[in-house]
């Protein structure tokens, strides 16, 4: 081992010097890149501060960041607390929808009953009021086979949770009918036996392949669309028999449908509808909700939950309807005959 006197400092020769590879290291760059000056000796001094250029550092607050615009992407639109109405109130932004009256030839008038039956008496609690509507009509079925028809507009409609779409066909027929997620103005829908595999577009079941979410299925052939037809709402298809295909419905129920049944493909708009919040009690009021109350602050006369001193408990095993029926988890369904079409109830 080589050992010489340099500088009164001792200096091992066959093992490297940090300090001599770092001067070579700034000799061989460009100072002015790495930002340092090199004075006599062979020592790097720092730039001033106002010299340093930031560098960016990660956001402890992008996750938050991106849930932000994540239930930006759903049209929620939340109004500053002016009230305590708006405060919790949470509605959907409708800026993207064509803001045009109905079409004039697929309204009618909807005579609203208010809950009433033919001889005046309430046979349905809690309706009546709200503003007025004009009814759409909507065409489920569809039966325009092999004719292309183009979106005009997307419009809300206020007797359904789905927003609609008007289509017009290439023999000139408009048409409303529901709007799937991501269908745009100018886009072409068809139904056909052997159509597109395309959003929008209407064919049979046996042509759907497995995995495919579709909307507004037929519950018999030719029946017309009758089953997944609220907002957000899809069903998937999952498999198939000689002559039925198998869907998984909203709900979790798995069931046949006839292989020459129709449906539409994708899933229906206005997923966000879950979301909101109706905020105060007049609003409610605007769409044709009375007050609802509570069983329990009525008296005995009125209600089997009424009666007792104070906030005190139903009283009963279970709960009951105002008519002394079981309510909340009582079975209701009585169609026997369909059950060979369903392989699994829903939850």
């Amino acid at each position: 081992m080589l050992v010489g006197l340099l500088g009164n400092k001792f200096q091992v020769a066959d093992r490297p010097n940090p300090s001599a590879i770092w001067r070579s290291a700034l000799s061989a760059a460009d100072p002015a890149q790495n930002g340092f000056s090199v004075l006599g000796g062979g020592h790097a001094q720092p730039p001033p501060r106002a010299a340093l250029k930031p560098v960016a550092s990660p956001d402890p607050g992008e996750h938050f960041k991106s849930s932000i615009r994540i239930a930006k992407n759903f049209n929620m639109k939340k109004y500053k607390p002016t009230t305590p109405g708006r405060r919790h109130g949470m509605i959907e932004d409708f800026s993207f929808l064509d803001k045009k009256r109905p079409e004039k030839s697929l309204v009618v008038k909807l005579k609203r009953r208010a809950g009433r039956s033919k001889q005046g008496k309430i046979t349905v609690r809690h309706k009546g009021g709200g503003a007025k509507r004009l009814y759409r009509l909507i065409d489920f079925s569809q039966k325009r086979l092999d004719i292309p028809a183009e979106v005009l507009a997307l419009e809300y409609d206020p007797n359904r949770t789905a927003f609609i779409a008007l289509i017009k066909y290439s023999d000139g027929v408009k048409k409303y009918i529901l709007a799937p997620q991501g269908l745009k103005k100018g886009d072409t829908v068809i139904t056909s036996e052997q159509a597109e595999l395309k959003l929008g577009n209407r064919l049979k079941l046996k042509n759907i392949p497995i995995g495919t979410d579709i909307y507004n299925a037929e519950l018999l052939p030719g029946g017309g669309g009758k089953l997944i037809r609220s907002a957000g709402s899809s069903a998937k298809v999952f498999g198939s028999d000689e002559k039925y295909v198998h869907i998984k419905m909203p709900s979790g129920e798995m069931r046949k449908l006839h292989q020459e049944c129709f449906a539409s493909i994708g899933a229906l708009s206005r997923s966000e509808h879950r979301y909101v919040k109706i905020g105060n009690a007049g609003r409610a009021r605007y769409m044709g909700r009375r007050p609802t109350v509570r069983g329990s602050a009525m008296n005995p006369h009125d209600h089997p939950h009424g009666g007792g001193e104070g906030r005190t408990g139903i009283g009963l095993k279970y709960p009951k309807t105002p008519w002394g029926k079981p309510a909340l988890g009582k079975k209701t369904r009585k169609r026997k005959h369909t059950n060979t079409f369903i392989i699994k109830r829903r939850k």
